[in-house]
């Protein structure tokens, strides 16, 4: 085990996360209605990744 890193994922979010602002102002002008539709299908998409890890996928993240 000496010399194995632990894989930290959430660090190669970390330069996409400027990429993210433009959509973030975008949706503050946006209306209620679409950032409802927007926030139901990033929740649907959330729970159909998370079953497949659960029930198909043998490795998690």
């Amino acid at each position: 085990m000496i010399g194995k890193t632990f894989p930290s994922k959430p660090r190669f979010l970390l330069p996409a996360f400027p990429l993210l602002l433009p959509l973030a102002r975008h949706l503050a002008r946006s209306s209620l209605r679409t950032i409802a539709v927007l926030l139901t299908a990033l929740a649907g998409a959330s729970v159909f990744y998370g079953t497949y890890l659960l029930t198909v996928s043998h490795r998690a993240l």
